[in-house]
């Protein structure tokens, strides 16, 4: 029976070992268990037969499992990297909830100072108005500028539309074709200029 490299078990648990158990204390938690689990005496037990038979299974796997050198070492690693994994994320939070506790404090203590001065002095009142004031003032400043840029954008199209007539006008009676050098210089010189 080949025995997978991801359990579903702690192989250790199974067997009742540590991770720093030697192949010989393997061996005998094997027989051990096997004893207490074979499907044959567990139902003398009372233990149904589904459940020894799991139990029984898990039992062989596990030490299939541990027997296996680089399985085991592999197991044990990640065991201990998941381990400090977590030790670092517990660490982590506490630190990290220590800060965040003491920037709130903080903040609260704050807020509640800056309330009492704004309680205690009624030129706050006003200078908190002046404040509404203050932001009212920008957003109609904002408002007016980009209607001013519109503005300023239609009065540009319309004068580029009006220098397009211009220079069709100037051309219904002239070809570009018929044009010297000179006259063609002149006409890009008023397109450029009515822009």
């Amino acid at each position: 029976m080949a025995c997978s490299s991801k359990l579903t078990f702690d192989p250790y648990e199974i067997l009742g070992l540590k991770s720093s158990c030697s192949d010989g204390e393997i061996d005998k938690a094997y027989k051990k268990s096997a004893l207490k689990w074979h499907p044959d005496k567990a139902m003398r037990n009372g233990i149904s037969k589904e459940e020894s038979e799991k139990k029984f299974g898990q039992i062989y796997q596990a030490y299939q499992f541990l027997k296996d050198e680089g399985q085991r070492v592999a197991y044990d690693e990640e065991i201990a990297n998941k381990k400090r994994r977590m030790e670092y994320e517990d660490q982590r939070r506490s630190v990290n909830s220590a800060r965040r506790q003491n920037f709130e404090d903080k903040l609260r203590e704050r807020e509640e100072a800056f309330e009492n001065r704004k309680r205690k002095n009624p030129q706050t009142k006003t200078t908190f108005n002046l404040d509404k004031e203050l932001e009212r003032l920008k957003k109609e400043g904002a408002a007016y500028l980009a209607k001013m840029a519109e503005e300023e954008r239609k009065r540009e199209d319309e004068a580029r539309q009006k220098a397009k007539v211009t220079v069709i006008e100037k051309n219904e009676d002239q070809s570009i074709y018929n044009m010297n050098a000179s006259k063609l210089k002149d006409l890009e010189d008023d397109i450029l200029d009515g822009l």
